[in-house]
C-alpha cells in the first residue's frame, strides 16, 4: 500500500513540475525590415519599390490596421512603368519565403472574404473588402505605358518558429510586354 501510494506521489510531483514549464508568455511575432528603409529595382524603364508597410500606410483603414497590429505581413509595392510597354504583375505568381519551410502566398480577395466570414459579425465581408478595394493586389494589375500604381500586398504572419533571420519577396513572371523578369527583394526578419 505504501508503495502505491509512493508510487502516485512520485507521479503528482512529475506532474505538477511539467505544468509549471509551461510557457504562459505573449507569442512572438515576426516582422519585416529593409535595410535600407526600402528596396527597389530599377532597370530598363521598369521602377519597383517594395517597403514593409507602417501604420502611417494603412492609417484611416480598421481592416488594414487590424492585420498590421495582428503580425500579418503587409508590404507597399510601387510599379512605375517608364517605358512604352505594358507592365504585368500577378500577385498568384510571387510568394514570401522565410527560413526554410515558412512560405507564404499573398491573400487575395477570396482568401479574405473566407477569413472574415462571421454568422454572427455584424458587418459583412462585402462591406469590410469594399473599403480595402484597389488598395491591395488581388488579380492581374496592368500598368500602362507612362504610369505608376501603388497598393499592398497582404501575407499571413510568419512563423514564429522559423529560425531564419532573413526572407525575400520573389515576384515571377512579371511581364514587360511580352518578356518576363524574376525580381526578389530582400528582408531581415525581427522578433518582438
Amino acid at each position: 500500500m505504501k508503495k502505491i501510494r509512493f508510487f502516485f506521489m512520485v507521479i503528482l510531483l512529475i506532474f505538477m513540475t511539467a505544468c509549471s514549464a509551461v510557457k504562459t508568455s505573449e507569442p512572438t511575432r515576426l516582422r519585416l525590415e529593409n535595410s535600407p528603409a526600402e528596396a527597389v529595382y530599377e532597370k530598363d524603364s521598369l521602377k519597383i519599390t517594395v517597403k514593409p508597410a507602417t501604420g502611417a500606410d494603412v492609417a484611416g483603414n480598421a481592416l488594414f490596421e487590424k492585420f498590421l497590429s495582428n503580425g500579418y505581413i503587409l508590404l507597399k509595392m510601387d510599379i512605375e512603368n517608364k517605358s512604352a510597354k505594358k507592365v504585368t504583375f500577378n500577385p498568384a505568381m510571387s510568394h514570401l519565403l522565410s527560413g526554410v519551410m515558412d512560405y507564404k502566398k499573398p491573400l487575395d480577395y477570396p482568401d479574405l472574404y473566407q477569413m472574415l466570414s462571421n454568422p454572427d459579425a455584424a458587418v459583412t465581408p462585402d462591406a469590410e473588402l469594399r473599403a480595402i478595394k484597389d488598395r491591395f493586389y488581388d488579380m492581374h494589375t496592368v500598368v500602362k505605358a507612362g504610369d505608376k500604381t501603388s497598393k499592398l500586398l497582404i501575407f499571413r504572419p510568419l512563423d514564429p518558429n522559423s529560425k531564419g533571420n532573413n526572407a525575400s519577396f520573389t515576384m515571377q513572371e512579371l511581364y514587360v510586354g511580352v518578356d518576363t523578369i524574376v525580381v526578389t527583394f530582400p528582408f531581415a526578419v525581427k522578433r518582438k
